[in-house]
């Protein structure tokens, strides 16, 4: 994947026709009953999800949410971090942390530009409130834990809300008060 802009072979290629040389008779690392043991509804779950941000991208999601976002950043500088905290957490019902990331930080950035809001408090803001998930398949460790079957949703679920409101308390309780005094939200 590092060498790719050398060779200008998309690295998935690579990776299968590697993966197809593990089932070569004399090579042997991988063979029928071997893969007949191994669960593959939890990776492939995982693709999936994690799939779903370049998906976002080549469809033009991305500029229909920022729309769709865009009459909720009005107001003041507390109203506008409120705002962005819940935002990021509503993506991640759509995409995964990761693809939300590479997605959406930009588009957020320009929103708070727009209303005179620190790149870095609207950057600080967004990553945490990515790191808020209610349901396994938002993070790849949780559903891993989930499907391994250590923890029962409903006790899972019950331990992200509470880390959910508690990440807002403090973002709206401490950081963003804390802000203020270092006269860092606004640019």
């Amino acid at each position: 994947m590092s060498t790719e802009s050398i060779h200008k072979i998309n690295s998935a290629w690579i990776l299968v026709i590697l993966a197809s040389f593990f089932f070569v008779p004399k090579i042997n690392l991988l063979n029928n009953e071997s893969l007949k043991k191994v669960n593959l509804l939890p990776l492939l779950f995982i693709v999936g999800a994690m799939s779903i941000g370049s998906v976002a991208a080549e469809t033009q999601a991305i500029n229909i949410i920022k729309d769709f976002l865009q009459p909720f950043f009005k107001g003041n500088a507390f109203s506008i971090i409120t705002v962005s905290y819940i935002s990021g957490i509503l993506l991640n019902f759509l995409l995964t942390p990761l693809a939300a990331m590479s997605s959406f930080t930009m588009p957020l950035i320009q929103l708070g530009l727009e209303n005179n809001i620190n790149p870095y408090v609207m950057t600080y803001i967004f990553q945490v409130s990515l790191d808020q998930y209610l349901l396994p398949y938002e993070f790849a460790g949780l559903l891993l834990v989930y499907t391994s079957g250590y923890v029962s949703l409903s006790t899972l679920v019950k331990i992200l809300i509470v880390r959910m409101f508690l990440g807002l308390v403090i973002l709206l309780g401490i950081a963003y008060p804390w802000w203020n005094i270092l006269g860092i939200i606004s640019i």
